[in-house]
């Protein structure tokens, strides 16, 4: 429950970016154009492509992080 929330936060926050441009997308869509290149499938991370893990982060966390990423 908590890796699936966590997951959904992840998927929000790096979504932010691409749902601004009005058009109907589900999580999964903008998790799947948007993060999974760089934090994988399941958001377990990809140290090669310096992708940190999300799902071992708080809602808050990934939050600051994507707003630091500007």
């Amino acid at each position: 429950m908590v890796k699936n929330r966590l997951l959904l936060s992840a998927v929000i926050v790096c979504g932010l970016g691409f749902v601004a441009q009005a058009k109907d997308f589900t999580q999964a869509e903008i998790y799947q154009a948007m993060c999974q290149k760089c934090h994988g499938k399941h958001a377990e991370g990809k140290p090669e492509k310096k992708g940190p893990a999300l799902v071992e982060q708080t809602e808050a966390e990934l939050a600051v992080d994507i707003y630091e990423l500007e």
